[in-house]
């Protein structure tokens, strides 16, 4: 049912060539459509999205958020990346200079993963996983339980051996607002 959706919102492309055709327009789909765009506006790219008004597109249905935590260095580095993308979307996503558009960036929030005392090897995993988020560039603390405590009094943190937090580059919007910014680009 949702193929015979696409062909019927496509039917009026359907004789058309496209030098690039993009499978899912939500934060992936979107975002490479842009930049593909702004590396060559001579191409004729086409995002196909199986719902237009983007209200149930991947991205409005996750936790819409990016960050840097993670345990290979290309990944944080492309966390590192988004940070800076989302935090300069009001110039570069700028289509008309009256009404810059506004993603709803929500910046000082990250996730937080915490080891257990019950599982030493998470502590290990967590602070293998820090080294190369530092040496990737990505700013992020760990911190013991007592100073877990002391950030966040209402946490219990009885069984926590570690804890690894987000200092900066981390943000949380609200799903749906930021892609109406690359959806506008021409």
């Amino acid at each position: 049912v949702g193929g015979m959706r696409i062909a019927r919102s496509l039917s009026w492309q359907a004789n058309q060539l496209y030098d690039v055709v993009i499978c899912g327009g939500a934060a992936f789909g979107s975002c490479s459509a842009l930049f593909l765009a702004q590396a060559n506006p001579t191409l004729r790219i086409l995002v196909v999205e199986h719902d237009p008004s983007y209200q149930r597109s991947a991205t409005v249905l996750s936790a819409a958020s990016y960050r840097t935590q993670f345990s290979t260095p290309e990944n944080v580095k492309i966390g590192l990346f988004g940070a800076q993308f989302f935090q300069e979307a009001r110039t570069r996503l700028l289509v008309d200079p009256q009404e810059p558009p506004d993603i709803g960036l929500h910046t000082g929030r990250g996730y937080l993963f915490l080891a257990s005392k019950h599982h030493p090897r998470q502590a290990d995993q967590l602070l293998r996983n820090h080294k190369v988020q530092v040496d990737s560039g990505a700013s992020v603390q760990l911190m013991d339980a007592a100073t877990l405590q002391a950030k966040f009094p209402w946490m219990n943190v009885d069984d926590v051996s570690l804890k690894h937090h987000p200092e900066a580059n981390h943000s949380q919007h609200p799903a749906g607002f930021h892609w109406h910014g690359p959806r506008r680009v021409d």
